[in-house]
């Protein structure tokens, strides 16, 4: 009976209504089969009340049970009225069978769109956290650290050499690219410190290779202190090796990357057009033609000419004509004035007392003996006809006969006097002409030239004179020494002893 009881509390019993709503023929099936129950207590139904619940509803559809003690004579009656309220019921409460399934979607909804949320949040949140991390490998080393100063990432640098990439560009790097990092995270790149300096390199036979044979071979072993370079030869072909000169005389076998060396090719033979036009240089500044020859590459000579006409450093002459064409490196002379000057005379018409007194120079007149006659200009240091200017040494030396040597008498001159009248009268003049002296017994003072062995007569330009000199043994109150102690000397630092 508790059970039967249940079936009208709380929640059953809306589904109960469901239920008959659905299917009416179970519910016809349910009260025939309380009848017979009936029926068949029917002898203990006029005995023992029934309980039978009675089931109302209130104004909003909801039921309440009460429990009344009926005798089983009221039961059908009681159980009719309930199933025209039940009846009466279906007719005033209409349920909505989409119900259940609009719940359902409102709650697949609501719990899509808060893990659609939180997916959109996290999603967020790592994207403002992490990067993508680029292929920095060629890359310079300034371009990664900018980018780990941008992302928040730091730069952890490692460095060794590399034959690949140049200094400074990235080799390799830690983390793949493309993977995400975490801002303030740190980032491992491996960079280039360029090709090893102290590597020995095989250097190849550069004689049998061309100019860009040798460039490339440059460029492919990271040789950058072997500079190759070209230039002009008349002799060798354009492209060819000329020479390969190595720093410090270090041997080819030895060379290293960082050993300076210049490797040179020719250029060929150097073809220059004449497009060059040769201005008009006359009165103009000696400054002006340097500038012009420095610009355009021509080989300029100067002459300097006195002129009493034209001012010191003004342009007087030029070897190319006006206006004419001349290619680079051409040669051209400019005569420039060097102001007033003066004329070399021709000395051999001027005597030797007229020569030192030549206005505007300073003439130097000396004799010499030979063989030609006394008086006969023999030189001059500046040949006849030369302008000398104020630039110039006006010095000139000029050189006249002297004749023959000829020696006086030198009887009574003193011995110390000798030396110098053999040096002014012979040997200055050009002359090689000596004394020898020697010491006699005489009554003449000590040092007095009593005898010579040529006097008063022309000498060679090569002899000795044989002088004798007292010894003064003679000489009053003086002692006469033995003639073994008598010596002589001469002017070449020879002694003789005098019979």
């Amino acid at each position: 009976m508790s059970d039967f009881l249940s079936k009208f509390s709380g929640d059953k019993y809306t589904e109960l209504l469901e239920t008959d709503q659905k299917n009416p023929e179970n519910e016809s099936k349910e009260l025939e089969k309380n009848s017979v129950m009936s029926a068949s207590s029917e002898d203990e139904a006029h005995q023992i009340p029934t309980v039978i619940p009675a089931v109302d509803t209130d104004e909003n559809g909801l039921s309440s049970q009460s429990v009344n003690l009926e005798t089983p004579e009221e039961a059908p009656v009681r159980y009719d009225r309930a199933k025209k309220r039940r009846d009466d019921f279906h007719e005033e409460v209409e349920i909505d069978p989409t119900y259940q399934k609009k719940k359902k979607r409102k709650l697949v909804i609501l719990v899509a769109s808060a893990s659609l949320a939180i997916l959109v949040i996290a999603f967020s949140a790592y994207h403002f956290t992490h990067v993508t991390l680029p292929n920095f490998v060629g890359k310079s080393i300034t371009e990664v650290r900018e980018w780990g100063n941008q992302h928040q990432v730091t730069i952890d640098l490692t460095q060794k050499y590399s034959t690949k990439y140049d200094a400074n560009f990235i080799i390799s790097q830690k983390t793949k690219a493309g993977k995400k990092i975490a801002k303030g995270s740190q980032l491992g790149v491996v960079s280039s410190l360029g090709a090893d300096p102290e590597e020995v390199l095989k250097l190849p036979d550069f004689s049998k290779m061309t100019y860009s044979q040798a460039v490339k071979w440059v460029e492919k072993n990271k040789a950058e202190n072997l500079k190759v370079s070209q230039e002009f030869n008349e002799t060798i072909k354009k492209g060819e090796f000329i020479k390969l000169d190595i720093a410090n005389s270090v041997p080819a076998s030895e060379y290293t990357r960082g050993t300076k060396a210049t490797l040179t090719y020719s250029r060929g033979a150097e073809v220059l057009e004449a497009n060059i036009s040769v201005p008009d240089f006359n009165g103009k500044q000696k400054s002006e033609v340097e500038s012009w020859a420095k610009t355009n590459g021509i080989e300029v000579t100067y002459v300097e000419k006195a002129s009493s006409t034209i001012a010191t450093g003004l342009v007087m002459g030029q070897s190319v004509a006006v206006n004419e064409k001349v290619a680079k490196k051409s040669k051209m002379e400019i005569t420039v004035s060097a102001g007033k000057g003066v004329t070399v005379p021709d000395f051999s018409q001027i005597t030797m007392s007229q020569a030192s007194s030549v206005s505007g120079l300073t003439v130097i007149v000396r004799q010499v003996y030979g063989d030609k006659p006394y008086g006969q200009l023999i030189s001059q240091s500046q040949p006849a006809g030369t302008e000398l200017t104020e630039k110039d040494n006006r010095n000139v030396e000029v050189v006249y006969s002297a004749g023959t040597p000829y020696i006086r008498d030198l009887t009574g001159k003193n011995e110390g006097e000798l030396q110098q009248y053999f040096y002014e009268e012979f040997r200055s003049k050009g002359a090689e002409i000596y004394f020898s002296s020697y010491y006699v017994n005489s009554d003449q003072p000590k040092g007095t030239v009593i005898k010579q062995s040529a006097k008063e007569t022309w000498l060679p330009l090569n002899y000795t004179v044989n002088v004798g000199i007292s010894n003064g043994a003679w000489y009053t109150g003086a002692p006469v020494p033995t003639p073994s102690t008598d010596k002589s000397t001469s002017d070449s630092g020879e002694t003789q002893t005098a019979d």
